[in-house]
C-alpha cells in the first residue's frame, strides 16, 4: 500500500512540476537564482565539467521529477536507488561507493527550484 501511495505522489509531483515549469517560473528569476545560490561555482551551462557536470542538456538527460527531487535534497536522492541516480554515479567513474554526494546546496523553496529548472530547460533549447 505504501508503494502505491508513494508512486501516486511521485506521479502527481511530475504532473505539477511539468505544468509549473512550462507555464510558471520566470527564466530570468531562475538565472538569478542559479548565480546567487552558487550553482555556478560548481557547474557550467555548457557540457564541460567543472566540479560537477556541465548542465547543458540536463533537462533532456534527467526527468523533471528527478531534477526536482535532486534540487530538493541531493543526499536523499544520492542514497536512493533511482535509475537516474545510478547513471549519475556511473558518470562519476566508480565514485558511486561514496555514501554522500559532494553536492551541497542550501535549502530552496519549491518556487525557486521550479525557476531554476525553467532556466535550465530554456538553456537546453
Amino acid at each position: 500500500m505504501d508503494k502505491i501511495v508513494s508512486n501516486f505522489v511521485a506521479m502527481a509531483l511530475v504532473v505539477v512540476c511539468s505544468a509549473l515549469v512550462s507555464h510558471g517560473a520566470e527564466v530570468g528569476k531562475g538565472e538569478e537564482l542559479f548565480r546567487t545560490k552558487k550553482c555556478m561555482n560548481c557547474h557550467n551551462l555548457t557540457v564541460k565539467k567543472k566540479v560537477g557536470p556541465g548542465l547543458l542538456g540536463v533537462s533532456k538527460r534527467h526527468s523533471a521529477e528527478w531534477l526536482y527531487e535532486w534540487l530538493s535534497n541531493p543526499q536523499k536522492v544520492w542514497e536512493g536507488d533511482h535509475s537516474e541516480t545510478t547513471e549519475l554515479k556511473k558518470w562519476m567513474k566508480g565514485k558511486d561507493k561514496k555514501k554522500e554526494t559532494a553536492m551541497k546546496i542550501e535549502q530552496l523553496t519549491p518556487d525557486e527550484i521550479l525557476a531554476i529548472l525553467d532556466f535550465l530547460k530554456k538553456n537546453d533549447e
